[in-house]
């Protein structure tokens, strides 16, 4: 049997009747998914403007993003979600390619059309008697912070992308590399609720706009290693630390001149926002 055939999104076989994957697994598979879709348009679209590119990056990730959520919301099966979200990409970049890049107005419009090309090739297979819609709370839950990761990693990615030489693609797989080893600590060893990592998305949003480039990853493991200290404390401490931190982190304004900071003060700088 083909994997067509196997996963097929109008076949019984294809759908759980409940969620058991672990929230580690599900952001495993949309990390490897997102690596292969970023390699792939990078080899196969070739575009000069670099903002164009990323426009059309972007609106790729969060195509697949969205297939991948879907399918996974009504099949419940994480391997059925993967699979067709590949091909998704596949479908993406082949109708990108064919694309001229010399009319930048009708490229913007055509990603339109490639997002419901992609969709009608996917998500619009999806049996309307066999999806099951998911009510119960576990389950939701999971999905609300499976989300929250993956906006951290488009949040991280998007960093890349405004400041990546696209000429110099061999750089890619280091920063995709560096993304998913932040986001498995996220994960694996920190352990942070879905609360906790909003804070977390929002910290990466400002230090974004604060810190340079280079220090970007650096920046970000100092304040989760900082950040994992106050997790565990009792409910009530813990909520008025969280409050305290958001609203300091909204406060935090570094001017131009400081945002090539030696670790030493950037470790300085986190330690600010927990006081």
């Amino acid at each position: 049997m083909t994997k067509d055939n196997q996963y097929a999104l109008n076949s019984q076989e294809s759908f759980n009747l409940k969620l058991t994957t672990s929230i580690a697994e599900i952001q495993t598979k949309y990390n490897h998914l997102l690596a292969e879709y970023i390699f792939f348009i990078l080899e196969n679209v070739k575009i000069k403007d670099d903002t164009f590119l990323k426009f059309i990056m972007h609106r790729g990730l969060l195509t697949i993003t969205n297939v991948f959520n879907i399918i996974l919301f009504y099949t419940k099966n994480i391997d059925v979600a993967y699979f067709h979200s590949q091909k998704a990409f596949y479908f993406y970049v082949e109708f990108i390619g064919q694309i001229s890049e010399d009319h930048h107005t009708f490229l913007q419009l055509s990603s339109r059309d490639a997002t419901l090309f992609v969709y009608k090739k996917t998500i619009f297979y999806i049996s309307n008697e066999l999806k099951q819609t998911i009510h119960d709370k576990t389950e939701i839950k999971l999905l609300k912070k499976s989300e929250m990761l993956q906006h951290i990693y488009q949040c991280l990615f998007k960093s890349v992308c405004e400041n990546f030489d696209f000429s110099m693609e061999v750089g890619m797989r280091d920063h995709v590399n560096k993304i998913e080893k932040i986001l498995q600590k996220v994960i694996h060893v920190y352990k942070f609720s879905h609360d906790q990592l909003n804070t977390i998305q929002l910290f990466i949003e400002k230090i974004k706009q604060q810190y340079s480039y280079d220090n970007l990853y650096e920046t970000i493991e100092i304040f989760l290693k900082k950040y994992s200290t106050c997790v565990g404390y009792e409910k009530n401490i813990e909520k008025n630390i969280e409050k305290n931190l958001k609203k300091k982190i909204l406060q935090w304004n570094l001017g131009k001149e400081e945002k090539d900071l030696a670790i030493e003060n950037i470790k300085k700088e986190v330690d600010w926002l927990f006081m």
